[in-house]
């Protein structure tokens, strides 16, 4: 195990962190989000074409009679429910008609639902106030899909978060490399696929040993070349940390950079240093043919 324990400088990330990880878990909410929005234009279309209908009649009446047409109907569980179909006879230029709904609903029919829209052209197409007022399942149909969208949105805001807490701790915490894991279910299912999160015994400076699980890794990654996980952790409140599977300080991650830098330069030095000695034996092996072919002529 190494503890890097720098100098902080304020603002300034002293650890390099891939974020991607932590960012896949958004796309477990655009599906519910998805959800949410085209079951919401999909219902609230349905429950606007009554209005819709309404705003597109010429003419208007006062029906001369309402029958309410309200009964009790007991469903498979016995529960009882008091539904309404009602049924309105208005008159247009001496002619009577009525106009009824196909369906029944639990609004109450009251006397203020009294007038009838229709075309002028066809006075058999109409619409009533009753059918045009929204009903409890109305509302409940339109905020079943926004839960969805909720959800979503906080699926997004939780990713934001980690993505905030991650970054405070690049700046503000203290490095622990190489310690041995296990890797716990989060309880997630994508795909048919347990997400799992890699999960570490920590011994406080006290001599405490807390259990401390990272988060789920929805790239789908399980290890690592080293096959251990390193530790960004708070200094100030334990429950603060951060677990992947590759965390690096600046030093280290440009001490690399280096190390891959000379390892080029030495490669390209070698190449160039056979090279001349490939130039060299060429150029051996003319000399030993010219001093041949002037032996011969002697």
């Amino acid at each position: 195990m190494i503890q890097y324990n720098r100098k902080r400088i304020e603002g300034v990330s002293m650890y390099k962190i891939d974020y991607k990880n932590i960012k896949k878990g958004r796309f477990i909410a655009y599906p519910f989000i998805a959800f949410g929005v085209i079951m919401f234009s999909i219902v609230s279309w349905i429950n606007l074409q009554p209005i819709i209908k309404k705003n597109s009649m010429d003419s208007k009446v006062e029906a001369i009679n309402v029958d309410k047409n309200c009964h009790y109907s007991i469903d498979r569980h016995g529960d009882k429910s008091y539904t309404c179909s009602p049924i309105y006879t208005y008159e247009v230029n001496g002619q009577t008609y009525e106009c009824r709904l196909n369906h029944s609903t639990s609004k109450e029919v009251t006397k203020n639902n009294k007038y009838v829209y229709y075309d002028s052209n066809n006075p058999k197409v109409c619409v009533t106030d009753y059918q045009t007022q929204p009903s409890l399942l109305f509302i409940v149909a339109n905020l079943f899909p926004l839960l969805f969208v909720a959800f979503g949105v906080i699926i997004i805001v939780g990713v934001n978060k980690k993505i905030k807490k991650v970054n405070y701790l690049s700046k503000n915490g203290i490095l622990i490399k190489n310690l041995k894991y296990t890797l716990e279910p989060t309880g997630e299912i994508i795909n048919n696929r347990t997400i799992v999160a890699p999960a570490v015994d920590y011994t406080l400076s006290s001599g405490v040993v807390v259990h401390l699980k990272g988060y789920g890794r929805y790239d789908g990654k399980f290890s690592d070349e080293d096959g251990f996980v390193d530790l960004l952790i708070d200094p100030n409140d334990i429950n603060n940390y951060f677990i992947d599977f590759n965390i690096t300080s600046e030093n280290e991650d440009n001490q690399i950079k280096n190390d891959q830098t000379n390892n080029i330069n030495n490669v390209s030095n070698q190449n160039n240093n056979l090279n001349i000695i490939n130039d060299q034996s060429a150029f051996q092996k003319n000399e030993t043919n010219i001093k041949d072919d002037q032996n011969k002529n002697l």
